[in-house]
């Protein structure tokens, strides 16, 4: 039930991933003096916004005493800060393949200000500068057969991700019922034959001003600064995605690019020759996700050390205790001075969210190699999963739900599961691939597309204790990739360890 507060009863949360533009923000301001609040702001129970946070300092600099609010059940932090992304989508009818850069151009492409000439201002702390205040009942089927040329399948979804959260917003529609916001609303209700839903109602002299404002005004994401630690722990591989046996396709798609997993459940006889006649019999699983690969290679006989810094046992849950005792294992080895003939890089740049923590694995690897270890990674390319999906806009109700977008700090980087673990897919171009290696490994001599995956093959480590560049970005890389975040606010604290093995390998010492 929507509620009126005093505006000093709410807060902003520390978390928002929205960018203020002072622009942006003078438009905000136009669009409550014109408008109103035709939706509340939500918060949780302890006052935090979770959805209006520009709103709220707009309204506190124009003066406004009061705020409509919508208060959400009792979550947890992960939790509040899942349901924030949502609402920094959700709330909009936009289509899977809006950014905040294509919807910042499309309204740059209209005066707003000149629109806003013919409409009177209200006043702020008066009835009607609250229309969401006095919601009306709409019937969900007669609105959507009114307005079926706006129906749009992602918002549909995408409002559905709200309402599991047991969180109902107004519906804005002009005096004709034309729906002007929330057309993913009416379509979600009329779905599942639940009819009377509210309304905000405003008139038709508002409803093309309040069409650009509600479904248009938005904030550029600061995502990759405020959620980078969430994005780095959320990198673990979901339960859904495990596979039924055999290895996983960067495992052998390199040497049989026809063969199934199914065909790789144990490495024997001539297809165990052929393998390690090509990768040899030492092996590195970097990001072995639930150790699968790491069981098969060693059941087939092949010496195979893993690191995994996220290791779920059950559900998904990162066990923090399981995966410093892999990580621990996988130092031990690392420090013996054992030589590895091959490290895989499997699906793992999939999820890593940031160019730079990729760059830090290539370089680790690369400190691990001898002169002949073969170096393989296997990662998404640009035309497939979602960036295909989104980049075509498919509007089928599979590829919707998944309620998944692109956001604009890397070149096609897509937002999934954001309704409660938000974690980033990168779709890959190859020259992307080569300059990650390329700095730390010689010669790149296979870069291919298999089944639109990037497969890249390399060796000729650059690895170089006496040059200073090298080691500096040696340093770097263990200091990051050894003291990875955990959703307990955490990190893995394994950086002296990890310095003191890899000096110990490298017979140098690592400050």
């Amino acid at each position: 039930m929507i509620q009126m507060v005093a505006l000093d009863k709410i807060h902003a949360s520390t978390y928002n991933p929205r960018k203020s533009d002072p622009k942006r923000l003078d438009m905000l301001e136009l669009s409550l003096r014109k408008l109103g609040f035709v939706s509340p702001i939500v918060v949780d129970q302890g006052g935090e916004i979770i959805s209006g946070h520009q709103r709220s300092y707009v309204a506190s600099r124009m003066g406004v005493k009061r705020v409509p609010i919508l208060i959400i059940p009792r979550m947890t932090l992960d939790e509040r800060k899942s349901l924030n992304i949502v609402f920094n989508r959700a709330t909009n009818d936009l289509k899977r393949s809006d950014t905040c850069e294509t919807v910042k151009n499309y309204i740059s492409k209209f005066d707003v200000e000149e629109m806003a000439k013919s409409l009177p201002d209200l006043k702020p702390d008066t009835e009607e500068f609250y229309p969401c205040m006095h919601t009306k009942v709409g019937d969900s089927y007669e609105l959507l057969k009114k307005n079926a040329s706006k129906i749009n399948q992602y918002a549909t979804n995408m409002y559905g991700s709200l309402n599991r959260k047991k969180i109902e917003l107004p519906t804005v529609v002009d005096e004709d019922d034309n729906v002007v916001n929330g057309i993913g609303r009416v379509s979600f209700y009329a779905e599942r034959k639940i009819r009377p839903i509210p309304i905000c109602r405003i008139t038709n002299a508002q409803a093309q001003f309040a069409n650009l404002m509600l479904n248009y005004l938005t904030m550029d994401f600061d995502i990759q600064n405020r959620y980078a630690d969430t994005l780095r722990h959320n990198s673990f591989m979901r339960s859904r995605n495990t596979r039924a046996g055999g290895l996983g396709c960067g495992f052998y798609k390199g040497v049989w690019p026809r063969l199934h997993c199914e065909d790789t459940m144990i490495l024997e006889g001539k297809k165990k020759e052929e393998w390690v006649n090509r990768f040899g019999s030492s092996i590195i699983d970097f990001g072995a996700g639930k150790l699968n690969n790491t069981r098969i290679l060693r059941e087939s006989g092949i010496q195979c050390s893993a690191f995994e810094p996220y290791f779920i046992a059950t559900g998904e849950e990162i066990s923090k205790s399981e995966s410093l005792k892999i990580d621990r294992k996988f130092l031990a080895e690392i420090a013996d001075g054992r030589k590895f003939s091959a490290i895989f890089i499997s699906s793992v740049f999939n999820s890593v969210p940031f160019m730079a923590d990729r760059m830090a694995i290539a370089t680790i690897c690369s400190a691990l190699s001898s002169p002949e270890t073969i170096c393989v990674c296997w990662t998404q390319g640009v035309n497939v999963g979602n960036n295909a999906a989104i980049s075509s806009n498919v509007q089928s109700k599979t590829a919707a739900g998944q309620i998944a977008f692109n956001i604009d700090y890397e070149p096609n980087v897509v937002l999934g599961d954001f309704s409660k673990l938000p974690k980033v897919q990168k779709y890959h171009t190859n020259r992307e691939i080569f300059d990650i290696f390329n700095p730390v490994y010689g010669e790149i001599y296979r870069l291919d597309t298999i089944d639109g995956f990037v497969y890249m093959e390399c060796r000729g480590t650059r690895l170089d204790v006496n040059n200073a560049e090298y080691m500096e970005r040696l340093r770097k890389a263990i200091e990051f990739e050894f003291d990875l975040p955990y959703p307990d606010g955490t990190r893995a604290g394994l950086v002296e360890e990890a310095k003191a093995a890899f000096g110990k390998r490298l017979g140098v010492e690592i400050q």
